[in-house]
């Protein structure tokens, strides 16, 4: 009766695509949630959980913003071929310190930094040790 802009987050996606039942659902639900008003926020740490699997890659594929950090050597070039990246890119996300990424939207590829606040920081971080 009154639609409200919402956002679902999945974290550590990896464990629904890994198996074909929830990867279909997840992709499914990717397709269908801006009809409801529904925006999906999908993370995981390798960007081969997606790219490795036809599924995971249809999802990638019909997401309107990309934000990738830091890869490895090993998953460099699949990256860097699936997103259309320059070797400048490449080199980038290889470099990359926490907090810094490349965010792809369309054909816009834009290096980012993203600095917490101190207020911030307790509320986002992930080290149990600052906790």
């Amino acid at each position: 009766a009154r639609p409200e802009k919402r956002l679902l987050v999945i974290d550590e996606a990896w464990l629904l695509l890994e198996h074909e039942q929830s990867a279909r659902f997840v992709e499914g639900l990717v397709r269908r949630a801006r009809k409801y008003y529904l925006g999906v926020a999908i993370i995981t740490q390798q960007a081969n959980d997606f790219l490795d699997n036809k599924v995971g890659r249809t999802i990638a594929s019909q997401s309107a913003l990309r934000i990738l950090m830091r890869q490895d050597t090993t998953t460099i070039n699949k990256v860097g071929n699936e997103f259309r990246l320059s070797d400048f890119e490449k080199e980038l996300l290889l470099k990359f310190d926490r907090g810094e990424a490349l965010i792809l939207a369309d054909q816009n590829h834009v290096a980012v930094r993203v600095v917490a606040s101190e207020e911030e920081h307790p509320l986002i971080t992930t080290n149990p040790a600052e906790r």
